[in-house]
């Protein structure tokens, strides 16, 4: 599985990553590349964060990430109390 590189880009990281896990069989389609590359970064920023490690762009992705992911929660949230 590839690693984000220092300062480098989620964008630029899921380029780089998603023909990766395909070659290697990770993902079945580039959807599901796309998944598994963009989890791969978030987790590699979380962690980062941990140990104190983050730059201020790093840190302002990581807070741009979790703002779309609270956004989608509170869609489905919407959807499933429509239901």
């Amino acid at each position: 599985m590839p690693i984000p590189n220092k300062n480098e880009r989620r964008k630029d990281f899921v380029g780089r990553c998603i023909p990766i896990v395909m070659k290697e069989g990770t993902a079945k389609n580039s959807r599901q590349g796309v998944a598994i590359c963009f989890s791969i970064y978030r987790e590699h920023l979380k962690k980062m964060r941990s140990k104190g490690e983050l730059s201020k762009e790093e840190e302002l992705e990581l807070q741009e990430i979790e703002k779309e992911e609270f956004q989608k929660e509170e869609k489905l949230g919407e959807i499933l109390n429509k239901i």
